[in-house]
């Protein structure tokens, strides 16, 4: 948006003759040429009304072609005070199953072990239900088009961010493999000397794991946190509010950097006990 939005109408009687704020939205404005600041006169069956033009309002949909005002400007111009054709509501909403999609077409005809379930559940047709019990003598009608559409891009995201997340994993775990294994090869000559004085396979394998674990757990706190940084900024930046960190996910990521350090540790680590001592200590 070009501008700022629209302040609530005053408190007062009301007057046709009071200047409003309204959005003009892109196509229009370029119609019409104004632009924030200028003045608008909008002619409806009560006469000529004025408004401010507030901002140009950029969506890609049909309100590039419309004026859109405080309802309450509107129904004051109009003369159709107190008065709404329909209103329309977004909310987030849990995809029904088959058999919720079609008990949900009667609520009556659900159990009460059902009723409560379903109620309870964030489906499109509890939530349109809820709506009519609220508010009566409203019809509350689903549009199922603009629901699945919704469902079916939340889903295509949620398969990205997983096919990502997954590769993510798997990126992780062959640097540390390839780390590690570089690490072990250079420090050949040190395990072949503590093997030739009488330190075990499984205790050299032991003190490579730990030191494995330690950088583990030191790169997952500053992975966490500089994942929780990011994801604030972003969102800020891009949805213009912050996203709210939960606590459990910072020992879920330390906990996941960890179990991904081991992982990529298991091979490195075997090449340890194929080393022969007198081999080694003979280059050295």
């Amino acid at each position: 948006m070009d501008g700022a939005w629209p302040d609530e109408p005053a408190a007062g009687p009301p007057s046709l003759d009071h200047e409003r704020d309204a959005l003009v939205g892109r196509r229009l404005a370029a119609a019409l040429a104004v632009r924030p600041g200028d003045r608008l006169a909008v002619r409806t069956v009560s006469g000529e009304s004025p408004f401010l033009v507030t901002g140009i309002l950029a969506t890609g949909g049909e309100e590039e072609d419309m004026i859109l005002a405080p309802l309450e400007a509107a129904q004051e111009v109009t003369n159709l005070r107190g008065k709404l054709s329909r209103v329309l509501v977004s909310a987030l909403t849990t995809p029904e199953s088959a058999v919720y999609e079609r008990k949900g077409l009667d609520p009556h005809a659900l159990s009460p072990k059902e009723f409560e379930s379903w109620s309870c559940t964030p489906f499109v047709s509890s939530i349109a239900f809820e709506i009519e019990q609220s508010w009566p003598g409203a019809e509350a009608r689903v549009v199922r088009r603009v629901a699945d559409a919704e469902g079916a891009v939340l889903g295509r995201a949620s398969g990205l961010m997983t096919l990502i997340a997954v590769m993510g994993v798997f990126g992780a775990a062959l640097t540390v493999a390839s780390a590690l294994t570089a690490g072990i090869l250079e420090r050949r000559v040190e395990i072949g000397l503590l093997k030739s004085l009488g330190a075990r396979d499984a205790t050299v394998v032991g003190l490579f794991l730990a030191e494995a674990a330690i950088l583990g757990l030191a790169g997952g706190l500053a992975g966490s946190a500089a994942g929780a940084w990011l994801a604030r900024l972003l969102s800020t930046s891009i949805f213009g509010s912050a996203v709210a960190i939960r606590p459990v996910s910072i020992p879920l990521a330390v906990a996941c950097a960890l179990g991904i350090t081991l992982l990529g540790s298991v091979l490195p680590v075997r090449r340890i006990t194929r080393f022969r001592p007198a081999e080694v200590l003979r280059g050295a």
